[in-house]
């Protein structure tokens, strides 16, 4: 891994390598908790945009080598229950909320539907006097 400079700042290469190990110990500071493992995944948690790491350019080689090794490991992990059951609760939840406001948005068509058809109906019958003649 290369070593921060002398003035404080670090590399790209340094920082790269610090968001994988963040990635690998499952604690990202930009990314969700659980993110998968891959280029592009390290390249946003080091603060660069996708496909900053590149196969082509030889200062990458060795951190795609550990992106890859890791990214096996990551695989083999058995993801925990616990979360997994947190997220199908919270997917529950979200679509519940979107079936309740689907629903309600259905009643109060179906409620204006029948006020139209109230006011075509007598319209029609001739009780309404058009007074915009």
């Amino acid at each position: 891994m290369t070593k921060p400079q002398k003035n404080g700042e670090s590399t790209p290469i340094f920082e790269l390598f610090l968001a994988l190990e963040r990635l690998k110990s499952n604690t990202p500071a930009i990314l969700p908790p659980n993110s998968k493992i891959n280029n592009d995944n390290v390249a946003l948690e080091s603060g660069r945009q996708k496909g900053y790491i590149k196969a082509v350019r030889p200062q990458f080689h060795k951190l795609i080598e550990c992106i890859k090794a890791a990214a096996a490991e990551q695989k083999s992990i058995k993801p925990d229950p616990k979360f997994q059951i947190r997220k199908l609760k919270d997917e529950k939840r979200e679509l519940e909320l979107k079936l309740h406001s689907a629903l309600n948005r259905e009643v109060l068509l179906h409620q204006r539907l029948m006020e139209l058809e109230v006011k075509i109906r007598a319209y029609e019958s001739g009780t309404v006097v058009n007074i915009s003649r």
